[in-house]
């Protein structure tokens, strides 16, 4: 009896002993959980691809702000190759806590040299956030038939449709598809019109214009008098003297100046904004005009 008892008792004793271990490993696994969140900082990428021309290694590139020549490090993160169940491809980075409250740079990338343009993040503590975006401009224009490949294959094409989308006769309807299919997303645009001594400014952004403008032509031909273009790489500024006629074969009503930026993201030319400065006179400045 006293060698049962003896067994007994060792059995709740070893008993307790391994529930002690349990306990033990279980809340050392919580604190090493904690640690874990605590020294890294996750932030989940998910890209909706809206350009059918973009379907190959699409990456997210990213650096740590300032940029440093020969200092710093640039890192590619590869999204997987299809899509989640939303069609969108999707990219968790774990950014270290020695990163938080600094700036990082990235933009995405894709085969064939095909890139977008470079974002801004700022990492905060106790905070996980998603960056829900897209890449492409062509979910207005499915069906459309736009863009015209003669319209954004050089800078003589976009600027020629530039020009081309507004002339006509009045009550011909304006090709709105026409003219989101040159402008990146929310370009920027500025008028500036002089009368009478006057300066009217109006900036606005291309999706704007595009909701409060008149659906129909007023009657006016725009044409390109002189054009001096400044291009290196894939960025150009495009400084445009224009002038308007009212009839086809008439004089010239409005002269002016256009200055177009334009981005190549290495497959077609973007309008990213454009400033434009007209007056109501018969001449103007000759510097802008050669002809």
């Amino acid at each position: 009896m006293k060698k049962l008892s003896n067994n007994k008792n060792f059995n709740i004793y070893m008993n307790k002993v391994i529930l002690i271990l349990l306990l033990f490993l279980f809340f050392n696994n919580v604190n090493a959980q904690e640690t874990a969140v605590i020294a890294s900082h996750d932030v989940t990428f998910k890209l909706k691809i809206t350009d059918p021309i973009i379907t190959d290694s699409i990456a997210i590139r990213w650096i740590i702000e300032p940029y440093m020549e020969s200092e710093t490090v640039i890192h590619r993160c590869l999204f997987p190759k299809s899509t989640n169940t939303d069609g969108l491809y999707q990219q968790t980075i774990i950014f270290p806590d020695s990163l938080m409250g600094k700036t990082i740079t990235y933009r995405y990338e894709a085969a064939q040299g095909r890139y977008d343009l470079p974002r801004l993040l700022v990492l905060e503590k106790n905070k996980v956030p998603q960056k829900i975006e897209t890449w492409g401009y062509f979910e207005v224009l499915e069906g459309k038939g736009y863009p015209l490949k003669a319209d954004v294959e050089s800078i003589d094409g976009i600027m020629k449709a530039y020009y081309e989308i507004m002339s006509g006769p009045a009550g011909e309807p304006i090709n709105i598809q026409r003219d989101k299919s040159l402008h990146y997303k929310n370009a920027l645009i500025l008028f500036s019109v002089t009368d009478n001594n006057k300066i009217y400014n109006e900036i606005s952004n291309v999706s704007d214009i595009h909701k409060k403008a008149a659906k129909t032509k007023s009657g006016i031909w725009e044409y390109e008098i002189e054009r001096d273009t400044h291009q290196y790489g894939n960025i150009a500024n495009v400084w445009s003297t224009f002038g308007i006629k009212e009839k086809v074969d008439g004089t010239f009503k409005e002269k002016g100046v256009s200055s177009v930026q334009l981005y190549h993201d290495g497959n077609r030319w973007w309008i990213l904004s454009w400033l434009s400065q007209s007056e109501k006179i018969d001449s103007l400045t000759q510097k802008y005009i050669n002809k």
